[in-house]
């Protein structure tokens, strides 16, 4: 939400709430919690028998899973600013080179407190801080990377304690609250605690090794060695075991929802900033790409009475679409009328397709400053590009800022005949097109 545009819409529903004769109903809570890192296969997934994140699947079986969500970005600060904005990338500016969200957007936090919610954010990830403008609206803005060991937990238990500390204060409080969390479990080195092996029943004696650390990823993204397939494989096994991890301390945060009477009176949202490469095409990490694996991304809501138990959607969807959606389930749906997603409540929605984009701001900090100096012989050149997407049903156009388009269709048939590829280029060109005149528009909106 732009600040200046919270606009007529925001100032008739304060109009309402004043002259209003009825009872207003009781609006309910609001938590979103991020997964960091977290791919849409890291959840609802077996490693032999046993599910890695059985909270989670629970959660989704009480709610509605999005089976085709995508993040808006590959990293984690314009991903983050587009989930408390409802802004694509291009207009929050929250990207590389910039690294803030400034305070002209207006965040779902700050306009939750026009409405006289709690707001409270519990943050793992150092890039989901106030310096990074992200705090905007937060009556407090908790952190739990400090002081805590890496190579066991990257903050989750700290993060679950700061948060139901936050519920034992909100429980006793006679107002609607807003708690945020993000868990970094997910995110490399890839060093799980023993519970993480615990969950999945896995040995960790029986493994090469229990780390895959971010010098063994970025050697391999170099190119200084080959990372062979068992490699990969140890990789997931052990970011699986992280995730396990979380979801029990996931599991901690529900059940003290739960256990004060909070969780039925509460939208929950339950999604990740963005996916992770586990070794396709040689890439690891997840920075330089808007390939599927770092776009594709879990979302589940649950809200009893609002949103359908037991819901699948296959539809794609946006992480444009979490702030609208968070707006109708407060009876505020006007307000997101200058947003570019739509609600996942409104069920007309969820019945036509439309296209959905992604973009990456060229990473020159990134590339000069940490690459070239951990890895001074590597070329990073080819990373020297700004990207963009449109996915259209099976569909993805990609270019990058030196006009290399790309169509992948998921549908091609192996041995395409040559008409077929004169009609993908006719397809590319009809995408290409589209993909112009939306971000186009975007800027507009945005000088407006």
């Amino acid at each position: 939400m732009i600040r200046s545009g919270v606009r007529t819409a925001i100032a008739i529903a304060l109009v309402f709430s004043l002259t209003a004769c009825e009872p207003e109903p009781v609006p309910p809570h609001i938590v979103v919690i991020v997964l960091d890192t977290v791919r849409a296969d890291g959840v609802g997934v077996k490693l032999g028998e046993f599910p890695v994140t059985p909270v989670f699947d629970r959660l989704a079986d009480e709610g509605t899973r999005f089976e085709n969500a995508y993040a808006v970005a590959p990293w984690t600060l314009p991903s983050h600013a587009t989930l408390f904005t409802g802004l694509a990338p291009s207009q929050h500016k929250a990207v590389h080179e910039n690294f803030v969200l400034g305070p002209q957007y207006l965040t779902l936090a700050e306009f939750l407190k026009t409405r006289d919610y709690a707001t409270h954010a519990v943050s793992s990830n150092p890039w989901v801080t106030k310096s990074r403008g992200l705090a905007q609206g937060f009556d407090s803005f908790e952190v739990a990377f400090g002081n805590v060991d890496e190579m066991t937990d990257k903050g989750a238990k700290r993060a679950t304690d700061l948060a139901i500390a936050v519920l034992d204060e909100a429980a006793s409080a006679d107002r609607p609250f807003h708690l945020f969390v993000n868990y970094l479990e997910a995110h490399l080195p890839y060093a799980p605690p023993d519970e993480g092996f615990e969950a999945i029943r896995v040995d960790p004696a029986s493994l090469e090794r229990r780390v895959f650390s971010i010098a063994e990823a970025e050697a391999i993204m170099a190119g200084t060695r080959e990372g062979t397939a068992e490699e990969f494989e140890l990789a997931r096994t052990l970011y699986l075991a992280e995730i396990a991890y979380q979801d029990r301390q996931l599991g901690r945060l529900i059940d003290a929802l739960r256990e004060r009477e909070l969780l039925d009176q509460s939208l929950l949202v339950i999604t990740a900033d963005h996916g992770e490469e586990l070794g396709r095409a040689g890439m690891t990490g997840h920075e330089f790409t808007l390939s599927d694996d770092v776009l594709s991304i879990p979302l589940v809501f649950r809200f009893p009475g609002r949103v359908p138990s037991g819901g699948r959607v296959a539809l794609p969807v946006s992480h444009l679409d979490v702030v609208p959606t968070v707006l109708h389930a407060i009876d505020e749906w006007e307000s997101a009328a200058d947003l570019e997603g739509l609600s996942l409540l409104d069920t007309p929605s969820l019945t036509r397709e439309r296209p959905l984009l992604a973009e990456y701001a060229e990473p020159v900090t990134l590339r000069e400053e940490y690459w070239k100096n951990r890895h001074p012989d590597f070329d990073t050149s080819k990373w020297a590009v700004a990207l963009r997407s449109l996915r259209k049903g099976d569909r993805k156009l990609l270019e990058n800022s030196r006009g290399e388009i790309t169509l992948i269709d998921k549908n091609r048939p192996a041995g395409a005949s040559e008409a077929d590829d004169q009609g993908r280029q006719i397809i590319a060109r009809s995408m290409h097109e589209e993909l112009s005149a939306w971000f186009d528009r975007l800027n507009r909106v945005d000088r407006q």
